[in-house]
């Protein structure tokens, strides 16, 4: 009897750990599951063997809990979204590339041959919802706005109908910078011209002066009770001179001068100083050691985000630990290059580019800023041949694959849905 009393009792021991083993593996395999299926198309969800995502990639629901974006380099975990009330303030800054304009693009805008209006509006729609949901967005403006007496052109010397410069303003730039190698193409009254334009379009501006008075004084604007200074220049103006009645025109990059703008930026005690730096070289995907050496020196010396442009291309991203030579040591944020938002050049990378979109906090309790969250939306610029002629429009890459996938974009080609699962690979592997 105790013989059977001390078997049965081995057999319900056993049945009561193959159950709880079971049951741990079921409760383990769920999430993962449910993770999977969140990354696949109806297809690969049928087909489990198609695709086995790496562990990165089960990540990017969990960091997209934060951010509704493409993907995240750097998220802040000691700053906790919920906050006290009035104890922090954040504020979300949205930058791109260059903007460019070939005569493809404004022959594409013109609404008719007659009227000679234009109208950039179905190009920049598809990334508005990223532009205009940001606090304060910025863009490199890397044409004129000399007006049609001028007559508009491409390169080498660029002059855009007043018209981009509109839809610019309505998608939600509130901040070009200026200063790149294409600011001189029509010289000083190109100058003028383009900032009378972006004055009348109540668009912001930095890198490129009407006069010493403008040069002087520093853009600093006030977002969320965030301070920031804005700045812009080039490493230099494709061999045309400064005009003589204007020598104040553009932001050459010069480190003394440099170090006045940052001094002037500290002294009027701004939260944080952005650079919007045109330099590197042209269709690099790396950056150069010149670029990461005047980086660091301005990482050093106090500037706290620094925005690449000029190569085309989109060149690495970093987050670098930094002691200034105040002793202060703080996280800095720099990208190479964002590439092109929009242009028509004819290199392979040249139609890709990114939406930086950064997370600046500020902390009343310390007085600190910091950047506690850095996100991208990589771009693709598509150019369709339709029946009015050629169609360029700016494309959310994955957002774009899925329209495809779903049949929702008519203008996409196998052929496209192929390129822009190209680009998504070769941006994260760029950026991380």
């Amino acid at each position: 009897m105790q013989h059977l009393l001390k078997k049965s009792f081995i057999v319900l021991i056993l049945f009561i750990l193959t159950a709880s083993i079971s049951f741990g593996e079921e409760s383990i395999q769920k999430p993962n599951n449910y993770l999977r299926n969140q990354n696949l198309t109806t297809t690969e969800k049928n087909d489990p063997i198609k695709k086995i995502p790496s562990e990165e990639e089960l990540l990017f629901p969990i960091r997209n809990l934060f951010k509704n974006t493409s993907f995240s380099m750097y998220y802040d975990e000691s700053s906790n979204p919920i906050q006290e009330e009035n104890i922090t303030t954040t504020l979300q800054l949205a930058s791109v590339g260059d903007i460019m304009c070939h005569n493809t693009q404004y022959i594409s805008a013109r609404k008719t041959s007659t009227t000679g209006t234009y109208d950039f509006s179905s190009c920049f729609n598809p990334i508005k919802p990223h532009i205009s949901s940001a606090d304060v967005a910025i863009g490199n403006l890397e044409t004129t706005f000399s007006g049609k007496e001028k007559k508009y052109s491409s390169y080498p010397a660029f002059n855009t109908p007043e018209q981009l410069g509109t839809t610019l303003k309505d998608i939600g730039f509130d901040i070009l910078a200026t200063a790149n190698n294409h600011s001189l193409d029509k010289r000083n009254y190109g100058i003028i011209h383009t900032l009378n334009t972006l004055d009348n379009l109540s668009i912001k501006h930095t890198g490129t002066f009407r006069n010493k008075e403008e040069r002087d004084t520093l853009l600093i604007e006030t977002i969320k009770d965030i301070k920031m200074a804005f700045m812009s220049y080039t490493y230099g103006t494709n061999g045309i001179p400064i005009p003589k009645e204007n020598p104040s025109a553009i932001n050459m990059i010069n480190k003394e001068k440099m170090l006045e703008d940052i001094k002037k930026a500290k002294d009027n005690q701004v939260d944080v100083i952005i650079f919007s730096l045109h330099f590197g070289q042209e269709y690099q995907r790396k950056q150069n050691n010149h670029q990461e050496e005047l980086v660091n020196f301005l990482f050093e010396n106090g500037v706290d985000i620094v925005l690449g442009g000029h190569p085309h291309v989109i060149q690495p991203a970093e987050m670098k630990e930094v002691t200034t030579i105040d002793g202060e040591k703080k996280k800095c944020f720099v990208i190479y290059s964002q590439g092109n938002l929009v242009a028509d050049q004819k290199r392979k990378y040249t139609y890709s580019g990114l939406i930086t979109l950064l997370d600046i906090t500020k902390n009343f309790e310390t007085n600190k800023t910091a950047i506690t969250n850095v996100s991208f939306v990589p771009t693709w610029v598509d150019k369709s041949r339709t029946k009015k002629g050629l169609n360029f429009r700016i494309l959310p890459v994955e957002k774009a694959i899925k329209d495809y996938e779903e049949k929702k974009d008519p203008l996409l080609s196998s052929k496209d849905y192929k390129r822009l699962k190209e680009v998504l690979v070769e941006t994260k592997a760029q950026i991380f």
